[in-house]
């Protein structure tokens, strides 16, 4: 009985392999207008969730207490340290999230980007790198500005952590409009400001274009009722501009002010909760290969 389980479940894994080749393929022959026409929208995504499967609590079942995964969204090499006390405070629910949290959700949302043909339209700023109360300002403007010139994308989004507090800004370099979400309704502060009209005006310069200041956009969107959900609104709200693929009049489609329900701020938990455990998978089959591709090379020397 076991050993035709075993046959069963790999026909199964088979099977999905080959679909996803086929998908693709698929995706490749066809032109970028279907992939927006086909945008699935969280409704979507939700009823393909596995209802059985409770990726939270497989969380919190793991052993081991700490992660070190590498992020698909940078182009250098970057990683992101993930500990128990990140991984708690998203299982949980009720309390604010790290900047770990959301550098691995800028991963998550670049792979959505591929799998729709929407990478060229996207780039993320990753969390981490534009920590205004732990970086200087010049450090950061420069990351920005480096950004925006190696990685020409349509719009840029910015997950950024002020004053304890979470908000997000979404920069179009070449309409020189940058849209700021804020689910406690507060406007940029001067010095974020100043950062981010510096790294714009500094890629128009490397192109060679002198332009006005940006045009300053502020989205109402979602408002939160309590403290310690604003990385979920910003998390929600990245999500929603990828799945929709909006690059431009936010002000005219984020104009719901009520707060989310509870099923819209766990169904981001979820996401996020599925593709950490994926990612660490990943990462753990990759250092079995590496490995048995190191003890090849140690057997083939003494032989």
């Amino acid at each position: 009985m076991q050993k035709e389980m075993q046959e069963e479940r790999a026909q199964i894994q088979q099977g999905m392999k080959l679909l996803q080749q086929m998908q693709l393929e698929l995706r490749s022959e066809r032109p970028k207008e279907m992939f927006i026409k086909e945008v699935m929208t969280t409704e979507d995504l939700t009823k393909k969730m596995d209802a059985s499967e409770d990726y939270l609590k497989k969380i919190n079942n793991l052993k081991e207490n700490s992660f070190s995964l590498d992020l698909d969204h940078e182009t250098s090499e970057l990683s992101v340290f993930i500990d128990r006390v990140d991984l708690n405070e998203l299982t949980s629910g009720i309390k604010w999230l790290s900047t770990s949290i959301l550098s691995l959700w800028c991963t998550y949302l670049h792979r959505m980007c591929i799998s729709k043909n929407f990478n060229k339209l996207f780039g993320f700023l990753d969390p981490n790198r534009i920590l205004v109360h732990t970086k200087p300002a010049e450090v950061i403007q420069t990351y920005i500005q480096n950004k925006l010139d190696g990685e020409p994308k349509k719009c840029y989004l910015g997950p950024l952590l002020n004053s304890n507090h979470w908000q997000l800004f979404v920069i179009c370099p070449e309409d020189n409009i940058i849209f700021w979400f804020c689910s406690l309704n507060r406007s940029p502060k001067k010095n974020i400001k100043v950062i981010l009209e510096g790294a714009l005006e500094g890629y128009h310069l490397l192109r060679g274009i002198k332009k006005k200041k940006p045009n300053w956009k502020n989205i109402m969107g979602h408002q939160q009722d309590n403290g310690w959900a604003c990385g979920y609104y910003v998390m929600k709200n990245m999500f929603d501009i990828i799945d929709a693929c909006i690059v431009e009049r936010f002000n005219e489609i984020f104009t719901d002010t009520s707060s989310y329900e509870k099923e819209s701020i766990d169904h981001i938990r979820q996401l996020w909760a599925q593709f950490f455990l994926q990612k660490v998978e990943e990462q753990e089959n990759q250092e079995k290969k590496d490995l048995m591709t190191k003890q090849k090379r140690l057997k083939k020397t003494y032989i």
